[in-house]
């Protein structure tokens, strides 16, 4: 069975745009990656700007929190032992 993507009848894809992801879920990632793509191109506000940094900005720390105490749950647990 193929994978065709083929766009609705009478609406064309343009070559520059991907056609939307199926994991995007959260609306906030979703336009977060809009404003990535407005970088690209070179249209973009300011308050974009500061929108698409500040969500980086968080995803980054957010991911280092985890890590960080995934660590200390383990070495907690060796203590323990």
């Amino acid at each position: 069975m193929k994978n065709n993507i083929r766009p609705v009848q009478g609406q064309k894809l343009d070559a520059e745009e991907e056609p939307p992801r199926k994991n995007e879920t959260n609306q906030e990632d979703a336009k977060a990656v809009d404003d990535v793509r407005n970088v690209i191109k070179g249209d973009m506000t300011h308050d974009q700007k500061k929108r698409a940094t500040t969500i980086t900005i968080k995803k980054t720390i957010g991911v280092k929190a985890d890590e960080l105490h995934q660590k200390n749950n383990i070495s907690s647990q060796l203590n323990n032992m």
